[in-house]
């Protein structure tokens, strides 16, 4: 499973809180604050079947093959239809699978997510 988030802080920190559960998770996100080697290392993880679930911002969209996933989670909602299809993309490399959509309670999601259906 992949989920995405808007930012590095929020996969950070849903990240540790599933570790400290006993669930096999990492996160991965672009920028200075993680390094091209442990991008690598942790997404190798990932394909391996060592970790189960993967925490990510927008880095790994586009470009990235990871073949088997099952399960795509958008936390928090994109709001470029470029990104939508990307992210559901991670799913079909080699079969079906899911892709849900997290909508808050608040304006911003809905608006973001009804935005880029009606585009779709």
């Amino acid at each position: 499973m992949i989920a995405f988030f808007a930012n590095r802080d929020s996969a950070r920190l849903t990240t540790e809180v599933l570790i400290r559960r006993g669930i096999r998770a990492a996160y991965v996100f672009g920028g200075s604050g993680m390094s091209r080697k442990l991008q690598t290392e942790v997404l190798e993880k990932f394909r391996s079947g060592e970790i189960h679930m993967l925490l990510a911002t927008s880095v790994i969209e586009e470009g990235i093959s990871i073949p088997l996933v099952d399960l795509v989670m958008n936390v928090h909602v994109p709001s470029e239809v470029k990104s939508r299809r990307q992210r559901a993309g991670r799913t079909a490399r080699i079969t079906s699978g899911w892709v849900l959509h997290f909508i808050m309670d608040h304006r911003f999601d809905l608006i973001a997510f009804y935005s880029v259906h009606k585009k779709l």
